[in-house]
């Protein structure tokens, strides 16, 4: 029975590759220093580069998704919002922030938040009964 030690340690070799192998895990906390977004079109706040992030949002009846967004103040803010459903709204209140997102196709905008805020905003084309639900904030901190 000398080869357990050997299949004992080829297994645990395994379970470390498994699940990542390093006791240094960040718990779900972005990495400033990750080059590469491994999903860009999920919703979301992602960084792109230096004080730059793109703030990924679908809209569907009644909802955003992320419904709440923490973005740094003084960044470069680049908004792309899809629909999943219909054509909807969204408006950014006090930034000038207007987009018509339609399905199967991201709408854009950029924005830099210059002082410390939340920021409302909400669908602003009529889209049926669950229109008035359709509402968030952004977090500029």
């Amino acid at each position: 029975m000398r080869a357990w030690p050997v299949l004992c340690a080829v297994g645990l070799a395994c379970v470390l590759v498994a699940c990542g192998g390093d006791a240094s895990d960040s718990g779900g906390r972005a990495d400033s220093t990750a080059a590469v977004v491994e999903n860009p079109n999920a919703p979301g706040v992602h960084q792109v580069g230096p004080n730059q992030y793109e703030v990924v949002i679908q809209v569907s009846e009644g909802s955003y998704l992320p419904s709440e967004i923490h973005v740094p103040v003084g960044a470069e803010i680049t908004f792309r919002v899809r629909s999943t459903d219909i054509p909807h709204g969204f408006l950014i209140d006090g930034a000038g922030v207007k987009l018509s997102p339609v399905p199967e196709e991201y709408r854009e905008a950029t924005h830099v938040f210059d002082r410390v805020g939340v920021y409302n905003f909400h669908c602003d084309e009529y889209c049926g009964g669950s229109h008035e639900l359709m509402k968030g904030r952004i977090i500029a901190e």
